[in-house]
């Protein structure tokens, strides 16, 4: 054999650095994997489901449960924030409960505002959350999109009612 040839070929222990890698790289794509795909859709379908006026309807049904009744989802939605900072993101308390205080504040403050203040409150609210999840709290490039998501599925789809639609008259 040549000595370039010999160059060349891998050596055992470059072998096995080589196969360690491979394996390690195999992991991390499987243990990102499940992390996001159940995720993505859920999500997805929340801001759309949410944003329907049936959902609209059923959420902002006369009283006396209707206030309570969107304040819980909303409220059971801090499960969604603590299953991604604690187990997807591997323990970040800081993500967690930063997203479930700026979740549970602005849920209360859309909530109690009047009527005409509820929109641009809620977009507000998430203008703040999406850019101190892009800006302040670190999270990795591939769930960058689950913060915005969220708020808006919640803030916006959700607490807002739907303005009724009303044609324009001509009163030439």
């Amino acid at each position: 054999m040549s000595s370039v040839a010999a160059q060349m070929m891998p050596t055992a222990k470059g072998s096995r650095a080589v196969r360690a890698f491979r394996g390690r790289r195999r992991l991390q794509a499987t243990q990102r994997r499940p992390a996001r795909t159940p995720v993505s859709p859920e999500s997805i379908g929340g801001v759309l489901t949410n944003a329907t006026k049936a959902a609209k309807r059923w959420y902002h049904r006369p009283p006396p449960a209707a206030r309570s009744a969107r304040l819980l989802f909303v409220s059971a939605h801090l499960l969604h924030l603590a299953a991604m900072g604690l187990i997807v993101l591997s323990g970040d308390w800081a993500w967690t409960l930063a997203n479930s205080a700026l979740l549970l504040t602005g849920a209360l403050a859309v909530e109690f505002t009047p009527v005409q203040l509820k929109r641009p409150l809620s977009m507000a609210v998430f203008m703040t959350a999406a850019l101190t999840n892009l800006f302040w709290l670190q999270v990795p490039t591939a769930l960058a999109w689950f913060a915005p998501l969220f708020f808006l599925k919640l803030l916006v789809c959700h607490l807002v009612l739907e303005a009724p639609l009303e044609r324009w008259r001509n009163h030439a």
